[in-house]
């Protein structure tokens, strides 16, 4: 069995990253765990703001999340908000869940909450090696895609998502993934958005080609220690 965290900015990142991946890991017997920064959003729950907690808590349910460490930092607003006490945040559930792989999301994302919280899970990170403590050694960093956020990286100063990992995922996979999301409200949209149910599906699809399987999620995997 391994233990896989998911650090993240907001509740549907993880699925939407690493939805299918998720559902196949738990369904062989491995634990997920979540840390979300932020768990309110005034954009779309603008009338019933609590909501999108229980909302979160359905969508996780359904993929088999074993925990999650839920945070309040304001929406679009992490360049503002306490770097050290999001690192500190991390490194608690790290600590506590003593996962064996770390995976978040992409620095160059358009959506600097990503890059905040990318930044602080890569310092937390380095807990095991920093010698404060008995901390279960990690053995893998990863980065996630997130559609309509990693793809509309449009900074020319920064590192387009290229990633080096492809995980085959099964279709069932892919359905609780797409069931997760609809969990929430506005996630899934119309074609040709990214989050529509075909961008989702041809995704996979491409991911998979691009790996020689049928499906298959991608990540940029950063660190990695031990054999394969």
């Amino acid at each position: 069995m391994s233990k896989h965290l998911f650090v993240v900015a907001h509740p549907d990142d993880e699925v939407l990253g690493a939805g299918a991946f998720i559902y196949d890991a738990v369904k062989r017997g491995d634990e997920v765990a979540v840390v979300m920064m932020n768990t309110f959003d005034f954009t779309r729950y603008i009338r019933k703001p609590e909501q999108l907690g229980r909302d979160m808590l359905l969508s996780q349910k359904k993929l088999g999340i074993y925990k999650c460490y839920r945070h309040c930092h304001p929406d679009s607003n992490f360049h503002n908000t306490n770097h050290r006490e999001m690192v500190e945040q991390i490194e608690f559930a790290i600590r506590d869940f003593e996962p064996d792989n770390i995976f978040t999301q992409y620095p160059g994302d358009i959506n600097t909450d990503h890059y905040w919280t990318a930044a602080s899970c890569m310092e937390a990170f380095r807990l095991w090696q920093r010698g404060r403590g008995e901390v279960h050694p990690v053995s893998g960093l990863y980065l996630m895609e997130v559609q309509s956020s990693t793809d509309w990286g449009l900074n020319p100063c920064e590192k387009r998502f290229e990633p080096n990992w492809f995980v085959e995922v099964s279709e069932d996979g892919v359905n609780a993934m797409i069931d997760s999301l609809k969990t929430y409200e506005n996630v899934i949209r119309p074609v040709p958005h990214p989050r529509s149910e075909e961008a989702l599906w041809a995704s996979v699809r491409l991911r998979g080609a691009q790996s020689g399987y049928p499906f298959a999620q991608a990540f940029d995997c950063v660190f990695r220690r031990g054999a394969m």
